[in-house]
């Protein structure tokens, strides 16, 4: 097997490229033959002896695969199984924490008959699979580990990854193209001993070129919202132009979910709407609204009998839709809100269909309710900063929603109109 650039994913070697594996054995002669393939396919690892005093201070970030001894050392002597399953649950929960994050276990070890008690363990967080990685399957006949049995072994341990294949690829192409953003930019300037004050220039015309001169107050950070520009038609073409048969990867074959409409809600809120409350203004920010410029419900319902429940209080929000170049170079005058409504999803029928001035969202999932946000385009309005100084938002439309109400604002005030006679 030839091993290059991109040789894991060509050869169905599929593992996370950013340091997202983690080898757990006591005995590192015994993990060293694991160690060496890993490393001759380019899969950085973090190895962890199970030893109390060597494990992290604080959980590993976004583990994906743990490749993990049953037995460490201390257990030998141990008879009660629950007393050994105890000690290695808190050894797995001292790398990875307690949070549920995709990832698998894959047993590398000689004590299988004890893998069916983690898998029904509550108290761990729970692996999206368990594979069984023998050990004694691993060695040729002279009883020595062989790479190339290891290899194959784990090539069909992929095989049963599943989508689980989808999000390790996504992931590693992230990765491959935030490494060929930072070569783009970095290259520009020839590497001397004057490369660092010169690149340093290079970043900060980067950050004027987002934020205007408003850049000298922090243009490390303006810089790194330019070079995200860049990174993304990165990943865009990267993922374009891909070999792999990732579309293999997922089923297309329709599966009827219970609760279709929830899944829906909550794919579009965590897709478009970030659950972050600020206390700093910027654009996509929804507040509750406090202020006199508030939708007219008549206008976007055709049912007169549920007016009064859409113009509950708490249903009526602005949304922050100043330009984000405006909020970049720090060029605002006014906050430019647009007054909507939280809209329950079993009155979505009932909003006007002809009506050009309205804005309606996909479906959201909003504290376990499904609902709209509608929007009156022609109660576009501006507030002055203080407004909302003392104001922590309920959350934030993410960009790509943003821009395109936006569009739809502009849209609206852009249209042109005809003279005719009826």
């Amino acid at each position: 097997m030839e091993i290059g650039k991109n040789s894991t994913q060509e050869s169905g070697f599929v593992f996370p490229l950013n340091g997202r594996v983690v080898i757990i054995d006591d005995n590192i002669e015994e993990a060293m033959p694991l160690m060496n393939l890993l490393s001759r396919h380019c899969i950085p690892f973090t190895y962890f002896d199970g030893n109390k005093d060597n494990l992290p201070e604080k959980p590993v970030d976004n583990v994906r695969i743990i490749f993990l001894d049953i037995q460490l050392e201390g257990m030998e002597g141990v008879q009660n199984e629950k007393t050994k399953l105890s000690a290695l649950f808190n050894v797995i929960k001292k790398v990875i924490g307690d949070k549920p994050d995709l990832y698998i276990i894959i047993a590398w070890t000689k004590h299988d008959e004890l893998i069916p008690d983690i898998k029904n363990e509550k108290s761990l967080p729970a692996p999206l699979l368990f594979l069984n990685l023998e050990k004694a399957k691993c060695k040729n006949k002279n009883g020595e580990y062989d790479l190339s049995i290891i290899n194959s072994n784990l090539i069909n341990e992929i095989n049963n990854f599943g989508a689980f294949k989808f999000f390790l690829e996504w992931e590693n192409i992230v990765h491959e193209s935030a490494g060929r953003t930072v070569n783009e930019i970095s290259s520009i300037i020839t590497r001397d001993d004057n490369w660092n004050q010169n690149i340093n220039e290079v970043l900060r015309m980067l950050a004027e070129a987002y934020a205007g001169q408003q850049a000298d107050n922090n243009f490390g950070l303006t810089a790194m919202l330019a070079i995200n520009n860049l990174l993304l038609d990165i990943i865009e073409n990267r993922i374009q132009n891909t070999k792999n048969n990732t579309s293999s990867i997922i089923n297309n074959q329709t599966v009827n979910l219970n609760n279709i409409n929830k899944i829906k809600g909550e794919l579009n809120r965590r897709l478009l709407i970030a659950n972050e409350q600020n206390n700093s203004v910027i654009p996509g920010n929804i507040y509750k609204n406090e202020f006199s410029i508030k939708c007219n419900i008549n206008n976007l319902c055709n049912n007169n009998n549920i007016t009064e429940e859409l113009n509950k209080q708490e249903n009526h929000i602005i949304l922050e839709v100043s330009p984000y170049c405006d909020y970049a170079q720090k060029k605002w005058k006014f906050h430019r809100i647009l007054p909507g409504i939280i809209w329950p999803e079993q009155y979505g029928n009932m909003i006007k269909k002809e009506a050009q001035y309205i804005y309606k969202t996909p479906l959201f999932l909003i504290n376990d309710q499904l609902c709209f946000f509608v929007f009156d385009m022609r109660y576009l309005s501006s507030i002055t900063f203080n407004s909302l100084n003392d104001k922590t938002s309920l959350y934030r439309f993410r960009k790509e929603l943003v821009v395109d109400i936006q569009s739809k604002i502009a849209g609206h005030i852009n249209r042109p109109g005809i003279t005719h006679a009826g």
